[in-house]
Order: C-alpha cells, then structure tokens, then sequence
C-alpha cells in the first residue's frame, strides 16, 4: 500500500534543497512548453517509492501534468527499465528531478538490499529484520521500504543493551526491572554470551538478540531457547549477508541485518525528444 501523507515533511525538505531557479532553463524553455519523460533504472534491483512522482510534481507543478504507467512496489527491474511515464510542464518537469529522483532512489536502494538479505535466508524459515541504526532524513524511508523489499523492521519496545546490563548489574536484573516499570511494553534483551542467555531465559522473555556470537553459540543458544522456554524469539545482529544463510539455518527466528539507509539505487529522469 502506498504511503499516505507519511513522507510529507521529508518531500518538503527535499524540494527545499533542490535549486530555487535554472537560469538555463529559464533561457532557452518558454513557460508554457511540455515535455514527456520517463523515470529509468540505471541498475538493477527493487524499485520502491515511485508514487514520489506524483507526490514531488504535485508541489512544484504550475502546469497540468499526468503520471502513468508506474511499476508496482516491489518490482524487481533490470537496468534500462522505464519505472513511469511523466508528461508535464517542462518548467516544473525539471523542477522535480532532483527532489524526485533522490527519494526514489534512497527508497529503491533500501527496498533492494533488504531483498538481498532476504533472498539469502531463503527456505531456512527465519525473517530479516532492519537494525534500528538512521540517520535525519532519509532515515524515514527505511521502514517502509524495508517492507516493500520483503523484511520487517524493529517493533517498538524496550530493548535492554549491554549499557543498560552494565547499570542495572546485569541483563536479567535489567530486565526484570524494565518489566516492573513497564509491564505491558514488549521487551527485547541483548545478549553477548550463552552464560547471559542462561540468566535471562529463566525470566522467560519475549524477544532475545544475539549480538556478535560464533556459530556455534547460535546453535547452542536455540537448543538451549527450546529446551527452557521454547515461546521466546531469538534473533542474531553484526551479521553480513554472507554469514546470514548458516546463522538462519540453526532455528533462529530473525536475523537482524544492518541498517540499509546508506544503500541507494541509481535511478534518472529522461526527457524523451519532441515526437
């Protein structure tokens, strides 16, 4: 489902950093000439955030235009694939590029290297989830195209790191102290060894994260999640993509890949000549 009003202050943000005036444009293309382009993938990957077309050519645009012909989120394209049909003013067809172009092409990068993750997990049953890592801007994107490339983002919750182990004397005693303060909130808890895996299954909790454990630790810790309190989720962080697959095989529920939010696909705008 395409985002409704979601993305409004990021589209905003956008049009503002783009050049306020083309003296070049202005120079050479009347005020009431039209063109017909089109939105082209450069690369190969999963295209997400294509309704920012109408959504960027409806703030900038003083003339009548039409958007057409867009490919579905989520579809997978080869370089040189035409994504949408754009017929507007010239003006405000050039006015768009940039902020359209840009958000279309964080968006599609994020959808497309979640895709990767996911298509590595295949068949081992475990879901890929985002890290919660952002930054200002673009961040915003990430859970909806992380969606839209097949993966899932972090729920809200309370989760329990190590820093918060550290202060409350260790993962279990946090945890029980997050559930006292907060009983109703989901919580999830970070491990960095068996041992506090051992503590904290015995407070039987909903979610737990390994966090940087060999293999063979991942193993032991879903044999040992089985055995004590089968119901808990387990997920496994500070993976790579190569990694992931032998991690996923051994029961875990999720693997937490890093965050996508630096990933982009190279997408353009391509004014078609005068039929």
């Amino acid at each position: 489902m395409t985002p409704s009003g979601q993305f409004d202050q990021l589209i905003d943000s956008a049009i503002a950093l783009a050049p306020s005036q083309d003296m070049a444009l202005s120079a050479t293309v009347p005020a009431s000439h039209r063109s017909v382009a089109v939105v082209t993938a450069r690369q190969s990957g999963v295209v997400a955030g294509l309704f920012f077309t109408d959504e960027v050519l409806g703030r900038v645009s003083e003339l009548p235009y039409t958007v057409s012909d867009l490919l579905p989120e989520g579809t997978q394209v080869s370089a040189g694939d035409t994504l949408a049909r754009i017929e507007a003013g010239t003006h405000d067809l050039l006015r768009a590029e940039l902020p359209m172009a840009t958000l279309i092409r964080h968006c599609s990068g994020m959808a497309t290297e979640t895709a990767r993750w996911v298509a590595a997990v295949d068949g081992t049953g475990a879901r890929i989830r985002a890290s919660r890592e952002s930054v200002p801007g673009v961040g915003e994107l990430a859970p909806y195209a992380v969606t839209v490339g097949g993966g899932e983002t972090h729920h809200p919750a309370a989760v329990i790191t190590r820093h918060h182990a550290i202060a409350a004397g260790g993962v279990a005693e946090a945890y029980r102290l997050v559930r006292t303060t907060v009983p109703d909130l989901p919580c999830e808890v970070v491990v960095t060894s068996l041992a506090q895996l051992d503590d904290l299954l015995a407070e039987e909790p909903a979610m737990i994260t390994l966090d940087g454990v060999e293999l063979w630790a991942a193993q032991m810790a879903v044999q040992r999640r089985n055995r004590v309190f089968p119901t808990t989720w387990l997920a496994a962080t500070g993976l790579t993509i190569d990694t992931a697959a032998d991690y996923a095989r051994s029961g875990l529920d999720f693997v937490d890949m890093p965050s996508p939010v630096h990933s982009t696909l190279d997408v353009g705008l391509d004014v078609l000549p005068a039929a």
